[in-house]
């Protein structure tokens, strides 16, 4: 369940988040979550350049599996087979991703709130959703979806030099119906 009130932490904020978990919600049905075939991209249709996969290699790896046309044209680089927080310092990326790998363990949803910090001293506040999936095959290993968005709606490409940090994040597991780890 998701709580309806939360004076730290309002409901979510973008479309793209919004629409993904409405989405995730209705393609699971009774199962703790979605098989990854479950998900049709033309319900996404809207949302699509600002969503992306990632693959849970274990507990400290996650590369990106599949990667929406938002997300290259914010970075400036194709992020598709890149492992995730891969510009993170090491030790961060590592608790970042076992983060991650509890709301596959869970079964839960993850909400992260931070902002770019541009080279000219702006500030871009974004809103990142991840949900898990279930492999088609289950031998492979687990994925998050996840739909990432500027709070403000902003679209921006990115160019070298460009971006020059990431504020400290706001994160909380969304429970879903089967529980949420304690952060």
């Amino acid at each position: 369940m998701i709580p309806s009130t939360d004076p730290g932490f309002p409901g979510l904020e973008t479309e793209p988040s919004r629409v993904l978990l409405d989405h995730w919600l209705t393609v699971r049905g009774d199962a703790p979550m979605p098989k990854r075939a479950a998900i049709d991209p033309g319900a996404l249709k809207r949302v699509l350049p600002h969503i992306f996969m990632l693959n849970m290699i274990d507990a400290e790896t996650a590369t990106y599996r599949l990667v929406g046309t938002a997300h290259r044209a914010r970075w400036g680089v194709e992020m598709t087979g890149l492992v995730w927080g891969q510009f993170l310092d090491p030790a961060l990326r590592v608790t970042r991703t076992r983060r991650l790998w509890r709301a596959v363990d869970q079964p839960c949803g993850f909400v992260a709130r931070y902002d770019m910090v541009f080279t000219s001293g702006a500030h871009d506040p974004v809103e990142t959703l991840l949900l898990p999936l279930r492999p088609n095959d289950p031998s492979a290993c687990p994925i998050m979806i996840g739909a990432n968005h500027s709070r403000r709606q902003a679209e921006w490409i990115s160019q070298a030099g460009f971006i020059a940090a990431r504020t400290a994040e706001q994160v909380r597991f969304l429970d879903l119906g089967w529980g949420a780890p304690s952060m």
